[in-house]
């Protein structure tokens, strides 16, 4: 049984696909880390990772340097997939750096003027003929 590409909309290493079109499947590595990063590249999200699954060479620019590891009879690329053809665009990781917005620190001592001036204004706003009110309402 081969290995099939587990990305999503990708058809690479299924009975269905052209023969002409064979493209190499790179497997898993075993290494737990640099696994878990090229899970983490993909669109999709696999819940673990079988021996069986692989990553077609279409996912890889086609400069990606290749390397055995570990007396490996094949060689794999040494980064982690970066092209989804079949994804759109929105499904895609972008691993765009965020900026923290600026905060604005206020002293204690700020806080409790903001306090006295929300007294300052409750009794402003009173309503001064608020006693007519009520003597006009009753009746």
């Amino acid at each position: 049984m081969g290995r099939k590409c587990s990305v999503y909309g990708c058809t690479s290493g299924y009975s269905s696909e052209d023969p002409a079109k064979k493209v190499s499947i790179f497997k898993f590595p075993d290494d737990p880390e640099e696994c878990r990063q090229w899970v983490t590249c993909l669109p999709n999200k696999l819940q673990n990772v079988t021996k069986y699954m692989g990553i077609c060479a279409l996912h890889w620019p086609a400069n990606t340097p290749l390397m055995r590891k570990n007396r490996g009879r094949y060689p794999c690329p040494t980064m982690p997939p970066s092209i989804f053809p079949n994804v759109p665009p929105s499904c895609v990781l972008s691993h765009v750096a965020c900026t923290p917005r600026p905060t604005k620190k206020t002293l204690t001592s700020a806080r409790n003027i903001d306090v006295y001036e929300m007294e300052a204004f409750k009794e402003q706003d009173l309503l001064k003929s608020y006693s007519y009110h009520l003597l006009c309402c009753q009746e």
